[in-house]
């Protein structure tokens, strides 16, 4: 899966302080020597003993002796000198409504905790200005009720074993699927989408890059062995709906007239070249993997869209569309 090894300096500090304050046992400098290590960074002790140093600058680092070896760990952070004006304000209770809405995982139900534990320490008079904002501010619901409450520790499981990059072997039940399949995977990032987590990364029974809803994960386990995440690996914010595989294809749509407009305000972010023509209709391209996401985006244009290319993604609709659908494949 490629060969990586360019960890900088912040990218190392951030996995140390992670290491330090996620695990209830501390650390000697040789372990988190090791750790790094594994992790992909190519220093030495020393340069562990200085980064220790510097963390230790903006978070409680503990030291703790034990016979001839000190060993680390991370208590509380500590903000100071931190002041709040009506614009701060409006903002945390703009994010507290954005939390609510993901209240379904762990990490959604924390964030709240955290944003209502800043709240608690603006004064009474600030804490009723904040729910007052909230009752002129509401969301469009994001996936409905369709959302899925997440195991929280195969949450945690997973969190620190993308801090790690150490493999899991998990038991999981895919939609459609009769029975469950256990894999041994390789997590790169979590996804939230449409209110429902999922975490990508490389599935060794398929041997490529998939896509997990934690929901559907029937049991998790933590393993020993590290992974080297694949260099060619596109963050999921970086791409164009999803990317279950490598080969991408060059995607041509052709939009009507009479939702062209709309393509270019809504939608004009995921392409890499739009164009209107003088007929009025508006030509998509984009270079992306002919998944079932993209199949499903296509379709929810069903009527004001045709597929131009790739011949792959002309099939699917067509085989999608033959089956109680009406629009043509040009």
């Amino acid at each position: 899966m490629g060969d990586y090894s360019d960890v900088s300096q912040p990218e190392r500090l951030i996995f140390i302080l992670m290491l330090l304050s996620e695990n209830s046992h501390p650390f000697s400098i040789a372990q988190i020597h090791e750790k790094v290590c594994a992790y992909g960074a190519n220093v030495d002790e020393r340069t562990i003993r200085r980064d220790i140093d510097l963390l230790s600058e903006i978070a409680y680092i503990t030291e703790e002796e034990s016979g001839k070896t000190t060993y680390y760990s991370c208590g509380k952070f500590n903000l100071t000198g931190l002041t709040f004006d009506g614009r701060d304000l409006v903002t945390l209770s703009f994010l507290e409504s954005v939390t609510g809405e993901y209240c379904n995982t762990q990490m959604g139900r924390d964030a709240k905790k955290f944003i209502e534990r800043i709240a608690e320490h603006t004064g009474g008079l600030n804490k009723a200005y904040l729910k007052e904002f909230a009752n002129y501010l509401s969301f469009a619901k994001t996936g409905g009720a369709g959302k899925a409450d997440v195991n929280p520790e195969f949450e945690k499981i997973i969190r620190e074993a993308i801090t790690t990059r150490t493999k899991v072997k998990m038991t999981y039940k895919a939609f459609g699927a009769k029975e469950p399949t256990e894999r041994i995977f390789c997590p790169y990032e979590f996804v939230m989408q449409e209110g429902n987590l999922s975490v990508m990364g490389y599935c060794e029974l398929r041997k490529s890059i998939r896509e997990f809803r934690l929901s559907r994960i029937v049991s998790l386990t933590a393993l020993p062995d590290t992974f080297t995440p694949d260099p060619e690996y596109e963050m999921r914010g970086e791409r164009f709906i999803s990317l279950m595989g490598k080969q991408r294809e060059d995607v041509v749509l052709l939009f009507s007239k009479e939702i062209a407009d709309f393509i270019k305000e809504y939608e004009s972010g995921r392409a890499e070249k739009i164009q209107v023509n003088p007929d009025g209709t508006l030509e998509f391209k984009v270079k992306a993997a002919v998944t079932d996401d993209l199949v499903r985006w296509v379709l929810s244009y069903t009527g004001d869209v045709k597929v131009i290319a790739p011949e792959e993604l002309k099939n699917k609709i067509k085989e999608k569309l033959d089956r109680g659908l009406t629009q043509s494949v040009e």
